[in-house]
């Protein structure tokens, strides 16, 4: 029997299973773009440094770092979008994304962590300026890493618990037995602690963080005062009333007579 001689096909290109043809072709002219402008990614060892600042609740290195790599919002962005305002707004989400996931895994609790990020994409979305985007983008790092080091300072995992709990149930009445139970402690031991790491009684935090997002609801919305109080879940107008006054000096109604600076969208 006579042997068959077959003869070697060449070797096929690869085939891109999963890459899109238009990705693909977006993907070449990048890589050759960037290859004849040496407009190269931030190194991926600088980019975790960056990070790991914010993990680690440390602005001042943040801010170190931004100053001395200006192309944090640069190269990798200056070939993704076709103007300035685009490129801009790219890297804004690609900063906000990296510094929102970092700060939750430094200890910052996630609803925190994600509205603070919604609340700078709005603020963000508002500008058509670059200059000032970029500048925001900056703002929002050292702003993830200055809350996760407050946070670190303020409290260990039980209290951490206990804040997060309280910060997705604003809208309800919040019991000490209720956060005892969330966090597996008994009342007495959870109460102790809280105020230990805390500096403050649990009931008294409850009280400020509702006054506090009731203050910003009085200024962002057209809800009335009785509203606001009904949402926050305070017994009655009055009651809501009288705490407010007291926490900050004037009636809910008058507070929201009064002129309020904003800058990027938050109030001050």
């Amino acid at each position: 029997m006579r042997d068959k001689i077959c003869a070697k096909k060449p070797n096929a290109p690869r085939e891109e299973a999963f890459t899109p043809p238009e990705v693909l072709r977006e993907f070449h002219s990048l890589a050759e773009y960037r290859r004849e402008h040496m407009d190269f990614h931030m190194p991926y060892a600088e980019e975790t440094r960056l990070l790991l600042c914010v993990k680690n609740g440390d602005p001042e290195g943040l801010r170190a770092i931004l100053e001395d790599v200006d192309r944090h919002t640069g190269g990798s962005v200056s070939a993704m979008a076709p103007d300035a305002l685009s490129r801009s707004r790219c890297g804004f989400m690609v900063g906000i994304t990296l510094y929102t996931r970092f700060a939750v895994e430094g200890g910052l609790d996630q609803e925190t962590a994600y509205n603070l990020s919604d609340a700078y994409i709005r603020a963000m979305l508002a500008m058509d300026e670059p200059e000032r985007i970029t500048a925001l983008s900056t703002r929002s790092g050292l702003d993830f890493a200055a809350r996760v080091r407050e946070f670190r300072l303020s409290c260990g995992p039980a209290v951490k618990l206990c804040r997060d709990y309280i910060s997705k149930h604003l809208h309800y009445k919040i019991t000490l037995q209720e956060l005892a139970d969330a966090c597996g402690l008994s009342p007495n031991y959870l109460s102790t602690l809280f105020r230990r790491q805390a500096g403050m009684g649990v009931q008294e935090y409850v009280m400020d963080a509702k006054l506090e997002a009731a203050r910003h609801r009085l200024i962002a919305s057209d809800d009335t005062v009785a509203q606001v109080a009904s949402q926050f879940a305070f017994c009655s107008h009055s009651s809501f009333a009288a705490h407010f006054k007291k926490r900050y000096g004037v009636t809910p109604g008058q507070y929201r007579q009064e002129e309020h600076s904003t800058v990027w969208g938050v109030i001050e």
